[in-house]
Formats: structure tokens, C-alpha cells, sequence
């Protein structure tokens, strides 16, 4: 599949390892090392942070394939909100202490992360310019997703109308960071499958400088 991949693409930017969750399959290392072994510059880890949160040593294997010269190893981190509410009704469980863990991990293995957020009207919208503050302070981050939820086939009654939307988080993060954010600093992200928007700030010693308006700077998503 690898092969497939790099036969289309030549130099391939990146693979994603997904699920489920990709960190509990015994051979994700050697999935990774297969990646690397091949002309795939980046190879980032989609998780929900629980093994990186209790086991070091895996952490620590992920942080020495992040060494490896012109390649390079980054997680995509679940990271819905700071309320316990949030977490219990999207992942079912208090998971807060877990990626807090999993984050301060990351940090000292020399990993980068980007934060992940589902964001859903009426449970975490209000959290969204925390998150992003949050992401500034940490020495992981190096960017923030937010993902509106939509549900579909048998799941609880939803009203496509009413939910959040890229627009909807635009605004909500203007609202919370009106000194680094405004509603032109975000654009389409071309070529991509999916309507999305990209906006940033670069970080000056961990610490955000707002810069000209409408220019694509670092990297704040959705």
C-alpha cells in the first residue's frame, strides 16, 4: 500500500496512520519505520493520547524516528476541551489528566502535536479560544484543528441545520482572541477533499506576534 502510495504521489508530504486507534496495533513502529524507509517526508499518528500518556517507552521510540534526517514523526492529538462534560459525552470518559499527561510526554520526547478538537453546538463551542490559548502555552503544540461534528445513520436526533460550521468557528475564536485572530486571517485550503479553513500566527519564544492581515502564517485549522 505504501508502494502504491509513493508510485502515485513521487515525494509524498505525508501518511496518516488512523483507526481506531493506530497505537495500539502491535506493529505500528514497524508501520512507521516502513514509512520512513520510503520517500514520505512526514508520518503523523492519529490518537486519542492514552498510550502516550502511560508508556514512556513508546514515546520515546516515536521521539528517536522524529530524529531521523529529513523525516519527521508528529501526533494528531484528540484534544476536545478542558470541561469533564465534554469529554464524557464524546469519548464517554474523563480523559483530561490523560492527554495533559500525554501532551507534557510529547514535550520532553521532542515530539510535535497538533490539538484535534470535535466541536459540537451546545456542548464545547465556548472552549475554542481556550483551546487555542492553551495550544500557544504549550511547548508541543505547533498547531490547532477544529473539526464540526455532524451525525449521521442511528445516532442521537440531529438537526443538520443547527449545526456548528467553519464560519460558526471562525467567529467564536475571533471572539475569544480578537488581539491574534480576525475573520480575514482565515482562507480556503486548496487542494483539499474537504471545505476547509486555514489561519495562523507564528510564536516569537512560545509567545504569539500578530502579523500582517490575510497572509498564511503557521498554522491554526477549520
Amino acid at each position: 500500500m505504501l508502494d502504491v502510495f509513493v508510485e502515485s504521489e513521487g515525494e509524498a508530504e505525508v501518511v496518516m496512520f488512523s483507526g481506531g486507534e493506530p497505537t495500539i496495533h502491535k506493529h505500528i513502529l514497524d508501520f512507521i519505520d516502513l514509512a520512513q524507509a520510503r520517500p514520505i517526508r512526514n508520518v503523523t499518528l492519529n490518537t486519542n493520547g492514552v498510550r502516550l500518556a502511560t508508556d514512556h517507552r513508546f514515546v520515546a521510540e516515536l521521539g528517536k524516528r522524529n530524529q531521523t534526517p529529513g523525516r519527521s514523526v508528529n501526533i494528531y492529538l484528540q484534544f476536545d476541551g478542558f470541561d469533564e462534560r465534554t469529554h464524557r459525552e464524546i469519548r464517554g470518559r474523563d480523559l483530561r489528566t490523560l492527554k495533559q499527561r500525554a501532551l507534557d510526554n510529547c514535550a520532553e520526547a521532542g515530539l510535535t502535536v497538533a490539538l484535534v478538537a470535535a466541536v459540537e453546538r451546545g456542548l464545547n463551542e465556548h472552549e475554542l479560544g481556550d483551546i487555542v490559548e492553551f495550544g500557544i502555552d504549550h511547548p508541543a503544540v505547533r498547531s490547532v484543528a477544529f473539526q464540526p461534528v455532524t451525525h449521521s445513520g442511528r445516532h442521537v436526533e440531529f438537526d443538520p441545520l443547527h449545526r456548528l460550521t467553519n464560519p460558526d468557528v471562525i467567529r467564536l475564536i475571533n471572539a475569544k482572541c480578537p488581539q491574534w485572530f480576525a475573520k480575514g486571517d482565515f482562507f480556503p485550503r486548496r487542494p483539499h477533499p474537504a471545505p476547509t479553513q486555514r489561519g495562523g500566527l507564528p510564536r516569537v519564544r512560545h509567545q504569539p506576534r500578530p502579523t500582517g492581515r490575510r497572509h498564511p502564517r503557521g498554522s491554526a485549522e477549520r
